[in-house]
């Protein structure tokens, strides 16, 4: 059979569509628009009731938020809720340890880690702040999380898992580190 240079046009045209048809559940997964409609999706939104907070835990995230670990120590050593849930700034809640990975303080992290913060911690959409780290393309962060076992198949709730969360923000060294 002779194949053409139009043959061949055509057969690297229907290799990368292949290739497109074959990536599309992982792209219907990520964080994007309109994805993780599919029986491998998440599980949907927690329900977390917003709860007052203490002068400590507000301090304990605006350390976390600002990578200050003195602050973070301190707060904590005036008894801060380091599971409680900020609403102030995002509906869907972020705690102490999701400042600090979307923020890229990794000693901050090692310090609430240390203290007990739960690195699988969720918010209301199920973000982990494995998730953060990887929307924010926070590399620091993500190594210090995957050193203590974060886990990179966690799913929010439209399923989608941290690689694909920062294959979506355009973040590929840190999507490159999330492979599972």
């Amino acid at each position: 059979m002779i194949v053409t240079e139009s043959r061949r046009r055509l057969l690297r045209h229907l290799a990368g569509f292949a290739a497109l048809t074959a990536s599309a559940p992982l792209l219907g997964a990520c964080a994007g628009p309109g994805g993780g409609a599919g029986s491998d999706s998440g599980q949907g939104l927690l329900k977390i009731e917003e709860t007052p907070a203490t002068q400590a835990t507000k301090d304990l995230w605006a350390a976390a938020q600002s990578g200050d670990v003195a602050a973070t120590k301190a707060a904590l050593a005036a008894g801060a809720d380091i599971e409680g849930i900020d609403f102030s700034e995002n509906h869907n809640g972020r705690r102490a340890l999701n400042y600090a990975a979307l923020n890229d303080h990794a000693e901050v992290i090692e310090v609430l880690l240390a203290a007990g913060a739960n690195i699988e911690s969720e918010n209301r959409t199920r973000f982990h702040p494995l998730h953060h780290a990887a929307e924010a393309g926070s590399i620091n962060a993500i190594k210090v999380l995957l050193k203590h076992g974060a886990n990179k198949r966690a799913k929010m709730y439209r399923g989608g898992i941290p690689q694909q969360i920062a294959e979506f923000k355009g973040h590929r060294e840190a999507a490159l580190l999330l492979v599972p």
